[in-house]
């Protein structure tokens, strides 16, 4: 059966997307992925919402059916449901009209019937559709069209129960590079403004630190 492919309205990238890198963190196959923040005023995001909302019912009977089959079994199990999205709160704690949405897909894996290993080329492209090759620092804020397919409702002991979105592709409308926020500090006026010239070696200093003895209890880090 082929796959049906669908779209997300535009979104804007949460924190640590991996689309233009493959993420390695508890996971030695990798994947790509991403968390997408919509504005539920919008039209075509409340479309979007509705598409997921009409999800739930497959989801709830996958959760019926297995706690269903373990009771038979002898066995009381309650699976916890994970939602097709999640709402955003303020910092005073309070809803908002925002949503985030998760979006996930494995950079490799090995072949259960052959054996043989296998790696993803993900599709990232740009506003144009040109496709982007290599790293170019894409970090939260930045803004993006999702492409993805649906996998069938899961039901499984201390997952929860589900349907997982996978991440097929994504187009980068606005580029916000990694590091770009300013570390969350705002800026200030008449404060200091970097420059080059201000950069002075300390070439004494680095001497005294190369000649120190090495302590017994340096501790290792590992690159």
């Amino acid at each position: 059966m082929a796959k049906e492919y669908l779209y997300t309205p535009p979104g804007i990238l949460g924190d640590y997307p991996a689309l233009d890198r493959v993420d390695y963190y508890k996971d030695t196959d990798g994947k790509y992925k991403c968390d997408l923040i919509f504005n539920t005023t919008n039209k075509d995001v409340k479309a979007f919402v509705k598409k997921m909302d009409d999800l739930m019912p497959s989801i709830m009977e996958a959760k019926e059916k297995y706690e269903k089959a373990q009771l038979k079994k002898g066995d009381k199990v309650e699976l916890d449901v994970n939602p097709m999205y999640k709402y955003v709160y303020s910092e005073e704690g309070e809803k908002t009209d925002q949503i985030k949405v998760g979006f996930k897909t494995k950079a490799s894996g090995t072949n259960k019937t052959t054996g043989e290993a296998w790696a993803r080329s993900f599709n990232l492209v740009d506003g144009s559709g040109k496709r982007i090759a290599g790293k170019i620092g894409i970090g939260g804020g930045s803004k993006a069209i999702v492409k993805y397919t649906l996998g069938t409702p899961y039901a499984i002991p201390k997952v929860g129960c589900g349907i997982t979105k996978y991440l097929e592709g994504a187009q980068l409308l606005e580029l916000v590079k990694f590091g770009d926020d300013g570390g969350g500090f705002a800026p200030v006026e008449d404060g200091y403004s970097f420059d080059e010239d201000d950069v002075t070696i300390a070439t004494n200093t680095a001497t005294e630190v190369t000649q120190m003895e090495e302590p017994d209890d340096l501790p290792s880090f590992a690159s």
